[in-house]
């Protein structure tokens, strides 16, 4: 669906109303991202004749996405290796916790292992001084530093059940943790 969402933006007439507008893609890797501006650039040079696109603030297609499109990946080794066709500025890692695309319960060794050749400033840009300034986020304004890195985090925890269970089929426990979710939901809105 990113695919078709990254479509309809490059093309949306909406940016000349709002050119201060941000979107962000999540959930969909980035890996693919540059063969797709290459070629929405390659159709308006060679069909805009026809399609009468009008380039919203002068931009290009694959400008327009440097600029006001934020892209997230969770493992995505060709899009890391593909950095370089990006705007840094606007990728970011997710870890999609607890979404089965997710890399968890491993995603810090799984990240570590995907960034050990990027400079480390482009890490932290990365994995978390992106996300702070594009949504607004400090985290450190009420948790030290030192306190939010893996190893802080884990210590904290104890012992946590990591065993994921991606796959595995729904049986009574589920359905029970759905009804006292919704049961809880329901009396929280009554009140």
């Amino acid at each position: 669906m990113s695919i078709y969402t990254l479509g309809d933006l490059l093309w949306a007439d909406f940016w000349h109303r709002f050119p201060d507008l941000r979107f962000s893609l999540t959930e969909g890797d980035i890996g693919w991202i540059p063969y797709f501006l290459q070629r929405a650039d390659h159709t308006l040079n060679r069909h805009n004749a026809w399609m009468r696109h009008t380039q919203p603030q002068g931009l290009r297609p694959s400008e327009l996405f440097r600029e006001r499109i934020i892209c997230c990946f969770i493992d995505d080794r060709i899009g890391i290796e593909l950095l370089d066709e990006f705007n840094v500025d606007n990728v970011c890692w997710e870890s999609d916790f607890p979404h089965s695309d997710s890399s968890w319960p491993t995603a810090p060794e799984i990240l570590g292992e995907l960034l050990a050749d990027v400079e480390p400033g482009v890490v932290d840009q990365l994995t978390y001084r992106n996300a702070m300034r594009l949504f607004q986020f400090d985290p450190f304004a009420t948790r030290p530093h030192a306190q939010c890195t893996v190893g802080a985090l884990r210590g904290e925890v104890g012992d946590v059940d990591t065993v994921t269970r991606v796959g595995r089929p729904a049986d009574d426990t589920d359905v029970a943790a759905w009804r006292q979710m919704t049961s809880a939901a329901a009396s929280a809105r009554r009140d």
